[in-house]
């Protein structure tokens, strides 16, 4: 019996969600049994590696010890969690940090690794165990896979969605004519999209006007009627700085953040090897980034034809090491190809540490004030901005006064002290408590 349960637990714990999505179909029955001895031996001993990742995560931030003490109303977040590479799994842990000043906060992980214990319902619950009646539920939703499983949450349960992405595509739902919500059809290469958002959605929060406005797009007339959009004041908020650099100790020319091709690479690499090679400081890509990529950026690299410098690369950083290097930046190059109203985390967080940065003019990075960011106009692939010229001369111009780039370092901190995610939870928070069936009377 003893090596009968041992083999129950090694087949769950090797098998891929696919293959247990597999087992489930073709016998409940024996994924139940599985599922359940699995999770009884966990619970027991120890927890799978990236849950113990996360939990480590969570006490050394101090959430773990935050979480769940603040107000009456709990609140639920579905979201991707740390461990999984998504700019959103971080954002939601911060997020969730200060709106536990607000709520009774609970974290439900919504995606898994290899060797995790799958629980029925798809989601793992961190400090709640079990969901109450009268709690409200925030969902973060973004592109790709590892949103699935809050997709098909949120189209069951109500709640209040944090729509990161304004394209959702490539998410399967199941036709039904039972459900409340309406399918829009797009003459687009999307082949999902946030018009099946359900009518018994209670808002809808962006981080920007332009997310706002793809986000509406895609409603029926009617549906823009019955679901609130709140846009947040904060843009995409950040943590506050707290490494200290001095002039002379801010040196490299970086990118930052996931690095594919999205992110306009022939360009990023041609400005940030020009302005290297006519400053003499280091060139940097920090980030996650896959082999395929790197050899990528190393080829565009040499394309180039500087023999001053070396392009470096840096992955798999701590949270505190990324913004040790986001600390030291003389100056940042972001740029995108293309835009599907997404925000940046990382721009934010040069802000402020006062590191200048060069944006691509379009979707939502327009709307960044034009007198803090270098605004690189739009331009097909593999081909220059018409304003590239201009934009590397104001970089290096800068670079060159000291004076100048300290007034402008300044200006950037200025205008992001109050673009904290404590101020984007509390115009959550009044968004969520305006508009729920649980809150008290005053605060609705």
């Amino acid at each position: 019996m003893r090596i009968f349960r041992r083999l129950l637990i090694f087949l769950v714990s090797i098998t891929s969600p696919s293959q247990r999505n597999k087992l489930r179909k073709i016998s409940p029955e024996i994924f139940d049994k599985l599922t359940q001895v699995a999770e009884t031996h966990f619970s027991k001993t120890n927890k799978p590696q990236h849950a113990r990742r996360f939990d480590q995560r969570a006490e050394q931030s101090g959430i773990a010890s935050h979480l769940g003490t603040t107000g009456n109303l709990r609140l639920h977040i579905f979201s991707p969690l740390p461990p999984t590479i998504s700019g959103i799994s971080t954002f939601t842990l911060n997020l969730a940090y200060s709106l536990s000043n607000h709520f009774q906060v609970g974290l439900r992980r919504s995606y898994f690794h290899a060797g995790d214990i799958v629980p029925q319902d798809g989601f793992r619950s961190y400090l709640f165990k079990d969901d109450e009646n009268e709690s409200e539920r925030l969902y973060m939703l973004g592109n790709g896979p590892h949103h699935l499983a809050t997709w098909q949450k949120l189209l069951i349960e109500p709640g209040f969605v944090f729509v990161h992405d304004a394209r959702i595509p490539n998410i399967p739902v199941q036709e039904s004519e039972d459900e409340k919500w309406v399918n829009l059809q797009f003459e687009e290469k999307v082949s999902r999209y946030l018009g099946r958002i359900p009518l018994h959605t209670k808002g809808i929060i962006t981080m920007s006007v332009e997310t706002a406005r793809q986000v509406k797009e895609q409603l029926t007339e009617y549906q823009r009627e019955k679901i609130p959009i709140l846009v947040l004041s904060t843009g995409h908020p950040a943590k506050s700085a707290k490494i200290e650099k001095t002039l002379n100790s801010k040196k490299t020319i970086a990118t930052f953040g996931f690095v594919d091709n999205q992110k306009d690479p022939e360009q990023t690499i041609k400005l940030i090897s020009d302005i290297s090679a006519k400053t003499k400081l280091p060139a940097l890509i920090c980030g996650d980034i896959s082999a395929q990529n790197k050899s990528m950026f190393k080829r565009t690299w040499r394309k180039t034809g500087n023999r001053r410098q070396d392009l470096v690369f840096k992955s798999g950083l701590s949270d505190e090491e990324f913004e040790e290097e986001i600390a030291g930046a003389k100056v940042a190059i972001q740029l995108r190809r293309f835009s599907n109203g997404e925000t940046s985390g990382v721009i934010p967080m040069l802000a402020s540490y006062g590191v200048p940065t060069v944006v691509s003019g379009l979707g939502s990075f327009n709307e960044l004030p034009d007198e803090l960011f270098y605004k690189l106009s739009p331009t097909e692939e593999g081909k220059l901005s018409d304003n590239y010229q201009v934009i590397f001369e104001k970089i290096t111009d800068l670079i060159a006064s000291d004076e100048t780039y300290v007034a402008q370092e300044r200006k950037m901190i200025a205008w992001s002290s109050n673009k904290t995610f404590d101020v984007a939870a509390m115009e959550v928070a009044d968004f969520i408590l305006s508009k729920s069936s649980y809150a008290s009377p005053e605060n609705q």
